[in-house]
Order: structure tokens, then C-alpha cells, then sequence
């Protein structure tokens, strides 16, 4: 639904003050439909990472995975599974880690160290894909587009989410965590070189052992042809919607091209 904080998170287990032999990990911060699935794969097969409860996203409320709490993360650092994607609506008012400030100094005390940053700033471009992704999944039915896409509060749930994934950040940086950012156009335009990036904050490839290993995922390229126009991915109403809301609005107006990954 648009307006609810989506995102995503990928935690490695880091050694807090000198060296260690349990590895470093990161964590994934960021929205889904964002490249995740083609980053954590890749960075997966490159460090020999595990995930956390054994699947990248790993505290899931739709695919019945445990809640994200201490416990439960704790638990996933002391079997060394130390991947994981975590959105920030993985987080829980009814859980211990209910807020990104909770979540990261959490994660710090835990010894994870590495926070890895991903935002897509097309956020129209996220949610369609999104849509598209209920519906094949029959979640919903085509003909909601209209749903979900008008009401007029679509650019209010975008500047939420963007603010709820900044918070985020500034928490695991306030936690003494590293942080990497990195965005959507980093990973589909070259995986390895953003896998690197995060490799070099790891001490376990301190010594040139972590060389990439994309072997040609993609996952972000599988599914419905880009190439189809908003209409054609939504619905004629709710194109219209989104243009009425969109259009004169420059810091959103050049996101109605869904093949654009960030502004003009």
C-alpha cells in the first residue's frame, strides 16, 4: 500500500574493538523492489554469507519468518547467519526493536558493524513494480490500480517512506555503525562494483578473497517488460490519477517515466 515506510536491511555480524574470528556482516536498509534480491545474492556468494533464518528477507511478517526482535537477531548472529534483508516495515510497535534508533543500537550491541543503505529514488517506478508483483501473485486483482494509485495521497506516502529510510541511516551512523549508501542505478548498473564497496569495510576481505561472484543474477531484470508505458503497467485511470498529482511538481514529475532511475 503506498504511504506505509518500505524499505530494506542487510546485517553482518561485525567484531566491536580489535580483531575476531566470527565474520563481519552488513545489514540491507531499504525498500523492496529496489535490487535487493540481485545485491544480497551476489554479496551472498562473494563473502559465503548465510542468511539470517535462512531466506534474504529474513524477518518477513507476509512470509511467516520470526518477528524482528533482539532475540531473534541474536539468535541469527550466534549461528552466523549474518545476512539479511529487513524493510523498514519489518519493524514492529509490538515488538523490542520498533523504531530504526532501537533496531541499529540493537544491532550495534549484538556486534553486527555494517550497514548497507539502498533507496530507489524512483519511488513510482518501486511501487508500480510492487503492484505488478501483488497481481501476479493474486494478491490483488488489475483492476485495483485504481486504488492504489488515486486519493491524491500517493506523493505524501513517497516523502514519508524517503524520510523513515533517511532516519534509518542517521541511526546507524549515531550507533558508531558503518554505513554504506548506495542506490538502485549502483546495483542494476554494476552489482560488483557495489559489492565491492561494501567488501572493503568487511575484515574478513581484508586479504583479496572476496573477489565478486555475480554469475549473471539479475533477478531485477525477470518479470513484466519494462519497456510498457505507466497505462499499460497500471491502468488508464490510474495513470491519469498519478499524472493529475504528479505533473507540475518537479521533484516528482519526472518519476511518471518509469524507465527514468533518477531525476533530470
Amino acid at each position: 500500500m503506498v504511504g506505509l515506510p518500505v524499505a530494506a536491511l542487510a546485517v553482518l555480524a561485525a567484531p566491536v574493538g580489535g580483531r575476531s574470528h566470527k565474520p563481519q556482516g552488513v545489514l540491507l536498509w531499504a525498500e523492496g523492489r529496489s535490487a535487493t534480491d540481485t545485491f544480497c545474492e551476489t554479496l551472498k556468494r562473494t563473502v559465503s554469507l548465510k542468511y539470517c533464518n535462512g531466506h534474504e528477507e529474513s524477518f518477513s511478517p507476509s512470509k511467516n519468518r520470526p518477528p524482528l526482535t533482539r532475540k531473534n537477531l541474536g539468535k541469527c548472529s550466534r549461528k552466523n547467519q549474518l545476512l539479511a534483508h529487513v524493510k523498514p516495515s519489518h519493524l514492529r510497535e509490538d515488538t523490542d526493536l520498533a523504531t530504526p534508533e532501537l533496531l541499529m543500537g540493537a544491532a550495534r550491541g549484538l556486534g553486527f558493524g555494517v550497514v548497507v543503505a539502498d533507496f530507489r529514488q524512483n519511488q513510482l517506478a518501486r511501487e508500480v513494480s510492487s503492484f505488478e508483483r501483488d497481481v501476479s501473485r493474486r494478491r490483488v486483482p488489475r483492476d485495483a490500480a485504481s486504488d492504489r494509485f488515486c486519493g491524491g495521497g500517493v506523493k505524501a506516502g513517497f516523502a514519508a517512506n524517503e524520510t523513515f529510510w533517511r532516519r534509518g541511516v542517521d541511526a546507524a551512523r549515531a550507533a558508531h555503525l558503518r554505513v554504506v549508501e548506495v542506490a538502485f542505478r549502483d546495483i542494476v548498473s554494476n552489482v560488483c562494483g557495489t559489492v565491492d564497496r561494501v567488501t572493503r569495510s568487511l575484515a574478513q576481505c581484508s586479504s583479496p578473497n572476496c573477489v565478486c561472484r555475480a554469475d549473471g543474477y539479475a533477478k531485477h531484470l525477470t518479470g513484466r517488460p519494462r519497456g510498457e508505458g505507466l497505462a499499460g503497467r497500471t491502468s488508464p485511470a490510474a495513470a491519469d490519477c498519478l499524472r493529475r498529482e504528479f505533473e507540475g511538481d518537479p521533484r516528482y514529475a519526472w518519476m511518471l517515466n518509469l524507465s527514468r532511475v533518477v531525476p533530470p
